[in-house]
């Protein structure tokens, strides 16, 4: 899989044990109600260009 953009950075935890661990439990607990493996990515946002927001619809 490849994903460019200029809007996201992976996140840095390395400093972060809790936020890992929080990810962890939750990749385990997807792959157990679907029965695949499941790896969860952490992004952050670079402040790089954005699409405006959607109009509301009614």
């Amino acid at each position: 899989m490849r994903i460019e953009t200029n809007q996201y950075d992976i996140a840095r935890l390395m400093d972060r044990p809790q936020a890992v661990q929080i990810i962890r439990e939750a990749e385990e607990r997807i792959a157990r109600e679907t029965g695949s493996t499941v790896t969860l990515i952490a992004y952050c946002e670079t402040g790089g260009p954005r699409k405006p927001p959607a109009a509301p619809t009614e």
